[in-house]
């Protein structure tokens, strides 16, 4: 893949029987983040950075 894009789909581990989750909520990978001393940044398919309320999504240029 490699374009740090975060998609879902069938890991080869769930084929492996692993009981483990595997997806984390938004604000639990937002806290991971934060966490390890990094500020955590939404960025389009052009990696550009974007703003996301409840209702709005707006690029920032």
């Amino acid at each position: 893949m490699g374009s740090g894009t975060a998609v879902r789909g069938t890991p080869a581990k769930a084929d492996a029987g692993a009981t483990t989750a595997q997806g984390l909520r938004r604000n639990e990978l937002l806290h991971l983040i934060r966490k390890a001393g990094r500020e955590p940044i939404e960025r389009d398919t052009l990696y550009r950075p974007v703003q996301r309320t409840e209702s709005t999504f707006t690029v920032l240029v």
